[in-house]
């Protein structure tokens, strides 16, 4: 099945997930739960706005107005934070909400996932996933956030008893593993585990991935809305599995080591976007955007990674607290130069 050459990483954004708390909601697992569907409402600021409301006094809203696309968090009637979330073609009811301890310590965390966008042609979905502590939700903090390329309640944030996996996914060009092929597009995973404000690698350190062949394209039109996708395209007997991340397979252009001194976060273009100042061992410091836009190539980073662990962080990943996960550290910042990808390497 043919398929065009083009770079879906790069040129989808994300969106947002946010854990809520409900009686209005049905057992996802032992572990989680959904709440109800997204209903029109009216919210001062926003010309459109859907709304799930819960029984403790919190109702989380997606509105969208002439100036902005953002999700809201309301207690009792009052608005205690907005944070970014897309409105994609003007759709405030596409986001879900769930419920659950993530990291099993007795508190729920608060989870919303919002649609972006879907792309032409082969109609990914682009979901940004927020997630937030219980003393966030009272006392209004920014949320953790990352991108997946491809959404399902249950096959993104996978339990196992008391325990749950998060499978990040993203869709990328690369060889095959085996070397049977040339050539194509993969949908790739990697696990986490959520931990006090934070994403950390699970114990499962797989890189689940599924070729798309005729076969998976297939199987994705019939379960593209499949709560338990992309978990369950990544498991069957089709999958496969890579020893490394095909970025880092790709030929260095540059690397320059040093020191981040300082990390400052802004709203922009419905995202949240971190200036990064980095001082190399020698020369002046530089000023990176995380994560880059497009056009943004020169100063701009497409991931961050754990150097010793030889992983990427989700796509757009930025934790609760961006100062105590980055600000201090030494880095490497490694430019990629066929797959045109600016990486900062956490040592």
């Amino acid at each position: 099945m043919p398929l065009p050459r083009l770079s879906i990483h790069r040129a989808l954004p994300c969106l947002a997930v946010l854990l809520i708390l409900s009686q209005q909601s049905y057992a996802q697992s032992s572990t989680l739960m959904k709440a109800g569907p997204p209903t029109p409402a009216t919210i001062a600021g926003y010309d459109k706005a859907h709304c799930v409301s819960l029984p403790t006094g919190v109702r989380v809203c997606k509105g969208l107005s002439e100036s902005q696309d953002a999700l809201v968090l309301e207690k009792d009637g009052t608005r205690v934070g907005t944070w970014p979330g897309i409105a994609s073609l003007g759709e405030t009811s596409d986001f879900e909400v769930i419920q659950g301890d993530l990291d099993n310590d007795g508190k729920s965390e608060l989870i919303v996932a919002n649609h972006d966008s879907t792309s032409n042609g082969m109609a990914v979905n682009v979901y940004t996933i927020s997630i937030f502590t219980a003393e966030a939700v009272t006392n209004f903090a920014q949320p953790l956030t990352f991108c997946v390329e491809e959404y399902g309640s249950s096959g993104t944030f996978v339990s196992h008893g008391s325990q749950v996996d998060i499978l990040s996914t993203r869709w990328q060009w690369t060889n095959d593993p085996k070397g049977r092929r040339g050539n194509g597009l993969y949908l790739m995973g990697q696990w986490w585990r959520y931990v006090h404000g934070e994403l950390v690698l699970s114990t499962n350190r797989t890189i689940p991935a599924r070729r798309f062949l005729q076969s998976f394209a297939d199987e994705r039109d019939r379960t593209l809305t499949d709560s338990t996708i992309p978990f369950k395209w990544l498991t069957g007997i089709r999958a496969e599995t890579f020893l490394i991340d095909p970025l880092l397979r790709e030929k260095r252009e540059s690397v320059t080591e040093g020191v981040i001194t300082n990390v400052s976060s802004v709203n922009k273009n419905d995202r949240r976007v971190l200036t990064i100042e980095f001082k190399p061992d020698t020369g002046a410091s530089v000023s990176f955007n995380y994560p880059q836009d497009f056009g943004d190539e020169v100063k701009g980073l497409s991931y961050v990674g754990d150097w010793k662990k030889n992983k990427l962080f989700p796509s757009r990943y930025i934790p609760s607290s961006p100062d105590r996960w980055l600000k201090g550290r030494r880095a490497i910042v490694v430019t990629y130069r066929e797959a045109e990808e600016k990486v900062l390497w956490l040592r």
